[in-house]
């Protein structure tokens, strides 16, 4: 029979971390359509957590799928702190809030599996971004945003157009679609 040993509440050891716990336990957390692909983003405690992009081609028979996102990229946002929507699809090009930067990124995905180098469409500033909703029609995303640049004060969130060209990546910034309200979520478009 074991030995009896006495310890303090919450200061036992247990055979059962938390490594055990999650080892290999992926967590799906979003999911997307382009066509005829799916998309989801799947959680990877083994990968320190890093938040993979995956998508399963309409053109596979066999149910496989395949990564998109490099190793070097999460697709996480932390507006409003917890998250929020890190993914958007939209004519074979993904979009997604990369959790080291807080920016989005661009990535095309071709039809047979291959997929340009991401490269970001928002500037290195401070703001958060999550929930896009793709505005093919006038090449942007809406997407809402969470500013942090305030130094004291609270983080102003808002509503602002990203475009899908790049074209504010460097020096640009977007400008409000609408703000003045302490929250926004999952803006969509009317047809």
């Amino acid at each position: 029979m074991a030995e009896r040993r006495v310890a303090a509440y919450g200061a036992w050891e247990s055979p059962v971390g938390a490594e055990m716990l999650t080892a290999g336990a992926l967590r799906f957390v979003e999911i997307d359509a382009d066509g005829e692909d799916v998309y989801w983003v799947e959680s990877r405690p083994d990968e320190r957590g890093r938040y993979a992009v995956m998508r399963r081609s309409g053109g596979a028979t066999d149910g496989s799928a395949e990564e998109v996102t490099g190793t070097e990229h999460s697709a996480r946002t932390l507006a409003h702190e917890y998250g929020g929507g890190a993914l958007a699809v939209g004519g074979g090009t993904i979009y997604f809030s990369n959790f080291a930067d807080q920016r989005i990124w661009r990535q095309e995905v071709g039809a047979s599996g291959t997929t340009s180098a991401a490269v970001p469409i928002t500037p290195p500033i401070d703001v958060r971004y999550a929930d896009a909703a793709i505005d093919a029609a006038r090449g942007r995303l809406i997407c809402v945003a969470e500013d942090h640049r305030g130094e004291g004060v609270e983080a102003e969130n808002l509503l602002v157009p990203v475009p899908l060209d790049g074209s504010i990546a460097d020096d640009g910034e977007p400008q409000p679609l609408h703000r003045g309200y302490d929250f926004y979520a999952a803006p969509r478009l009317s047809p």
